[in-house]
């Protein structure tokens, strides 16, 4: 168990404390990388209704792709896996 300074106390401990400090410093990382992307696909798919329905369907088909791939690489990044 953790000292209540939240300093490790043993090996494992310290293990789990680095890595959880550089996860969330990648996905703080990742968020500052990805966010403006994200926002920008989001934005263009709500500010296009006046789309007929067989183009919605292309643009959300499109826009899943983006977010699978995007997913795919915003947890690489913060894995720290190339």
């Amino acid at each position: 168990m953790a000292r209540r300074d939240n300093q490790p106390v043993g090996l494992l401990q310290a293990a789990l404390q680095e890595t959880t400090t550089t996860a969330t410093a990648r996905a703080l990382e990742g968020q500052k990388i990805f966010s403006p992307i994200a926002a920008f696909l989001d934005n263009h798919r709500r500010q296009n209704t006046g789309l007929t329905p067989r183009q919605i369907g292309a643009l959300a088909t499109l826009s899943n792709d983006l977010a699978n791939v995007a997913q795919q690489h915003f947890n690489a990044y913060i894995s720290g896996v190339p």
